[in-house]
């Protein structure tokens, strides 16, 4: 089971933010279309929320697009994301900005059932696989946290990738039968406007049961 969790979580995340060809877009634009393709909003005409390509969890109230799983909520402004599409991710959400900024992402990853794991078990294993990648792909941070009420493992990580320095992080909680894995990405140079939106999309994070 450790190996196979192991394997899901590290082909994933690698296949969300790896892989360069020289297409003739910006680093950062590459690096960001290979993390999320954009996908459009179908208004409803008989509601105030906005059906998101056909998926009842995905709407749009207040200016916020919101993704309501079974277990948990999470949300970003409207004006500032746009929903993406990341291969084996619940939900990813890609910042609308310029430069650098356009590498931004924030995601959900649902892993389960798990059986006979804590969640640091789930962080440090994680953790060890992809400080063992390669050359250009380093652990800075790697340790329990709390998030809310909830025992939590958190990795920051820092990879370099066509030719701009990446941080990635990485928040593991253990909820019923599932790991709940938050993934961020943000380039290094990002601006503060950008971290900050992260940051908040990070928090709206929330079990509802």
């Amino acid at each position: 089971m450790k190996k196979i969790l192991s394997a899901l979580c590290i082909t994933t995340f690698l296949i969300s933010i790896s892989g360069c060809s020289g297409n003739g877009n910006s680093s950062a634009e590459y690096a960001n279309s290979s993390v999320s393709q954009v996908v459009s909003v179908e208004e409803s005409a008989d509601s105030d929320n906005k059906s998101l390509y056909g998926d009842e969890r995905l709407s749009e109230k207040d200016g916020l697009l919101v993704y309501t799983d079974d277990l948990y909520t999470i949300s970003a402004d409207s004006t500032k994301w746009t929903i993406g599409n990341v291969e084996n991710y619940d939900i990813s959400f890609s910042y609308m900005g310029e430069g650098n900024d356009t590498a931004t992402l924030a995601g959900v990853q649902t892993v389960g059932p798990i059986e006979d794991m804590t969640v640091n078990m789930i962080g440090e294993q994680l953790a060890d696989t992809l400080n063992s990648l390669d050359e250009n792909y380093s652990v800075k941070q790697s340790k329990p946290i709390k998030a809310g009420d909830n025992d939590a493992y958190y990795i920051e990580t820092e990879m370099v990738m066509s030719g701009i320095t990446l941080i990635t992080t990485q928040t593991v909680q253990l909820h019923g039968n599932n790991a709940y894995i938050l993934h961020t990405i943000r380039a290094t140079d990002a601006s503060d406007e950008a971290k900050a939106a992260l940051d908040t999309v990070a928090s709206s994070f929330t079990f509802t049961e």
